[in-house]
């Protein structure tokens, strides 16, 4: 019932890829001289090869609890006790390898209620409707979001009931999750606040850029949109479990210098993977997610892991000034997607942001 009320979104269209089996038109890329002169270059290369075998959601959590656990243990012997009555490496360490589950902020009722509904194909869009309107924060903020350029379509929705008819059932899903990372965001407290806004800033152009680089890759457009909103959600899940021991402890805490930065380099891909998990995301984005620095790539063709890949080191050559280096991209990541297809996704996201 809600995929046909929602069809219009939930549907194929011109910018995304063909449904499974569907003969597609050959793909072009038009750059340099021919886009120019208004020529077309020759088409992209297909894309071939079996894409990677998702795992069920329990066993991709086990997965993501284990390389949890191996890292804590892997910290603690890299940062052993200083020695120091104050220090709070080991209690943050406990938290991270047992209690990271319990001590992650949940969605409220209604969030967890409307991600429910929208996992169910057969879900009620009425039972939605009333769901986000139990939560008077998040019915604001999906009208808001169905406002807003990428989905403006006239008059701007003025209840719950319109921005859900105009954003449809992944659209919702993009405003539930992305007002669900805006509350960890605000529950953060000093001195980790400013190192989470910046990450959330820089989260705010990822969506954008994965969302014009998605079919290269044979991901559809709302999917890379939520694939760049949360793919480092792992950090503010971190940053609030900082916050949480700082407000448990009533003190600064005492920790070894580096300790922090390394955890959230080699733990925001698992953490993010099991909180999207817990919040009802599908296992694909999840594990997305949980493996988008593609650490130790497995075999198969991985969609959405290669354009998150991709768009964070595209992400980082805008902010230095670097020129896009996709060939080494390509190399270093173990990229299956064909590279002139990556180029020209580069490109595309390249020209949108100039």
């Amino acid at each position: 019932m809600l995929s046909r009320l929602l069809g219009s979104r939930r549907g194929a269209r011109a910018d995304e890829p063909p449904a499974p089996g569907a003969q597609p038109a050959p793909e072009t890329t038009r750059t340099g001289e021919h886009a120019a002169a208004g020529a077309v270059a020759a088409p992209l290369s297909p894309l071939v090869g079996p894409t990677l075998a998702m795992p069920d959601a329990a066993t991709l959590a086990e997965r993501c609890r284990a390389e949890i656990a191996r890292v804590t243990i892997a910290l603690r012997e890299r940062y052993p006790l200083q020695g120091l009555t104050g220090d709070h490496a080991e209690r943050l360490l406990v938290k991270l390898a047992v209690d990271l589950e319990m001590a992650a902020w949940q969605p409220s009722a209604a969030a967890q209620e409307a991600l429910r509904i929208i996992a169910d194909p057969d879900g009620d869009p009425a039972a939605l409707v009333r769901a986000i309107e139990r939560d008077a924060a998040l019915g604001r903020g999906l009208v808001r979001h169905a406002g807003c350029a990428l989905y403006a379509g006239g008059t701007p929705p003025s209840t719950v009931e319109d921005a859900v008819r105009r954003l449809g059932a992944k659209g919702v899903q993009v405003a539930v999750l992305a007002g669900m990372a805006e509350s960890v965001l605000q529950r953060t407290s000093e001195p980790y606040q400013p190192m989470a806004q910046q990450q959330w800033s820089q989260v705010a152009q990822t969506g954008p850029h994965a969302r014009a680089m998605a079919r290269a890759f044979g991901v559809v457009t709302q999917e890379a949109f939520l694939l760049g909103l949360v793919h480092d959600v792992g950090k503010l899940v971190l940053f609030d479990l900082l916050s949480a021991l700082h407000a448990e402890l009533r003190r600064d805490l005492l920790l070894p210098e580096g300790l922090v930065d390394e955890a959230l380099e080699l733990l925001h891909e698992p953490i993010g993977g099991l909180a999207l998990l817990r919040w009802g995301v599908e296992v694909r984005a999840a594990w997305a997610v949980a493996h988008h620095h593609r650490r130790a790539p497995e075999p198969g063709r991985d969609p959405g892991s290669e354009l998150l890949y991709v768009v964070e080191r595209l992400q980082g050559a805008l902010r230095t000034g670097r020129a896009p280096d996709v060939e080494s991209w390509c190399r270093e990541g173990a990229l299956e997607t064909p590279g002139d297809r990556v180029e020209a996704a580069v490109a595309q996201a390249v020209e949108g942001a100039g």
